[in-house]
């Protein structure tokens, strides 16, 4: 099973996070110096999801546009 992780894009340091983050836990990550160059470039890495999972997205966002308020109004 793929993790997701966080990557320097100063040095190429990576490390798997193990789980997906919160907002808040991602920022304060990114906000970290590298454990590899100490630079403020670590950046969040979200695994990659299946075809399968971005078409059921797309589907579940289409159809919360067509269910909102101002969707329906028009």
């Amino acid at each position: 099973m793929d993790s997701d992780s966080i990557q320097c894009r100063a040095c190429g340091w990576s490390g798997n996070v193990g789980r997906s983050l919160t907002v808040y836990e991602q920022q304060r990550m990114e906000g970290s110096p590298c454990p590899g160059c100490g630079s403020l470039t670590l950046a969040y890495v979200p695994t990659q999801l299946s075809r399968r999972q971005q078409l059921a997205n797309k589907r579940r966002q289409r159809y919360q546009i067509m269910a909102s308020p101002s969707f329906v109004n028009n």
